[in-house]
């Protein structure tokens, strides 16, 4: 009797550890295609708004002057390129925050005028926080399937 409940605890041990390595490798795999699909949009995203994280480009037409610039390239790539549906929950509020934050520029930014100091760094703190994002949810920098814990998470939030 006792092999008998031996062997029956055995087998349903040995199932349930079977069954959550399988879990965790399709997790795993799932992790990476998605990551895959979404490298090349946020490769294209993270491009577009150093524009604004990076500082003045050598010529007249800083985004300081024109924020309607780059709001107008995130929208492209957002709808036209149809790129936003790759996001993560939380790169897309990041995301929405920096052309909240951009369109609030636009629309109070008088002709002729620059926005103040305030507004700007405003705007790239959003830009930060939108690359700090989506360098978190393609795994720059760790293995796939280790979260970060960065302080800047918690800040991000």
């Amino acid at each position: 009797m006792t092999v008998l409940v031996g062997a029956v605890v055995t087998g349903i041990l040995t199932y349930v550890n079977v069954r959550s390595r399988k879990a965790a490798e399709l997790e795993l795999i799932e992790e990476r295609r998605l990551r895959d699909l979404r490298l090349p949009h946020y490769q294209r995203l993270f491009d577009a708004s150093g524009t604004i994280v990076e500082g003045p480009p050598p010529h007249s037409d800083h985004w300081r002057f024109q924020p309607g610039a780059p709001l107008l390239t995130l929208r492209r790539w957002y709808f036209d390129e149809a790129a936003g549906m790759f996001l993560t929950p939380a790169a897309r509020d990041r995301f929405f925050d920096l052309v909240n934050a951009l369109h609030s520029g636009v629309t109070t930014l008088q002709a002729g005028s620059i926005l103040t100091d305030d507004e700007a760094d405003g705007i790239c703190l959003h830009a930060r926080k939108l690359r700090f994002q989506l360098t978190e949810d393609v795994g720059v920098g760790r293995a796939p399937g280790q979260r970060a814990t960065d302080a800047m998470t918690a800040e991000a939030s």
